[in-house]
């Protein structure tokens, strides 16, 4: 993920006053959603040493509303419950244990963006643990010869793991960044800090998947999935 610095207009930077430098804030300020706004906030102000997690209702609400990303989760669920086949044939039809999961996963548009939070955040990031899926999973099967089982995921929780940063393969966003830290010199804030943003939520409900040979490949999402 990256901050909105070419949003820093290359014509300021050198930032002369305390008036310039708010009214250019504001602007950049007025430009984002409030989630965006809220990571760019914590990044330009410096106020986070390390690692940050946002995990209360507005982001839970948020995240779940974001409709690529849920049937991304579903997928990997689903290719997860084709795999237990043999470990529920090896317990006698009956399965339960925890469980994790980790994969690679996006939100908003392909092409990323600065506007919104979805766009901020665009991709998780493999360095700071990319996605991860962690709770309770209990196989039951349901037609012994023809190996047919449901699995339940409970417990469910998601975790999408960032860096927030300046994206220094672009010489725009390395302009941005320096903008950046001249405004926040004038401002008296910051300096900017780069951090890991975790964002952590949980679904409404279990999610229930009928897995059995009647997939079309082993580990492919099982169509269609129910849920409880």
């Amino acid at each position: 993920m990256a901050i909105p610095a070419r949003l820093f207009s290359p014509s300021l930077e050198q930032v002369a006053n305390v008036a310039t430098a708010q009214t250019m804030l504001a602007g950049i300020r007025e430009y984002l959603d409030e989630y965006a706004r809220e990571i760019f906030d914590l990044w330009f102000e410096g106020k986070v040493n390390g690692e940050v997690t946002f995990d209360n209702p507005k982001w839970a609400n948020y995240m779940r509303a974001e409709a690529n990303l849920a049937r991304h989760i579903d997928t990997q669920l689903s290719a997860y419950a084709d795999s237990l086949a043999a470990e529920v044939a090896a317990n006698n039809g009956r399965l339960s244990r925890p469980f994790k999961l980790t994969f690679h996963a996006e939100v908003g548009s392909s092409t990323g963006g600065y506007r919104t939070g979805y766009a901020v955040l665009h991709g998780s990031n493999k360095s700071a643990g990319d996605f991860q899926v962690t709770g309770n999973l209990m196989a039951t099967r349901l037609a012994p010869a023809q190996g047919v089982y449901t699995v339940t995921f409970n417990n469910l929780v998601f975790v999408f793991n960032d860096i927030v940063d300046a994206n220094k393969k672009y010489a725009s966003d390395v302009t941005g960044l320096r903008l950046a830290n001249n405004l926040a010199r004038v401002l008296r804030v910051g300096p900017p800090r780069d951090y890991i943003l975790r964002i952590k939520w949980s679904p409404v409900g279990p999610k229930v998947f009928q897995s059995g040979p009647y997939s079309k490949t082993p580990g492919a999402a099982v169509t269609p999935p129910f849920r409880r």
